[in-house]
């Protein structure tokens, strides 16, 4: 599975692999808050 996202982000341009990034990081915070606060 990895082996095709690998596949797959390399065939993004580097705008649309910037935003993915930049996507992921925001998603990746977020969870961590919830994780931190739970019941919040």
């Amino acid at each position: 599975m990895l082996g095709r996202e690998a596949t797959l982000v390399a065939s993004l341009t580097d705008t649309e692999r910037g935003l993915l990034t930049g996507l992921l990081e925001k998603l990746t915070v977020d969870v961590r808050r919830r994780v931190a606060e739970p019941g919040s």
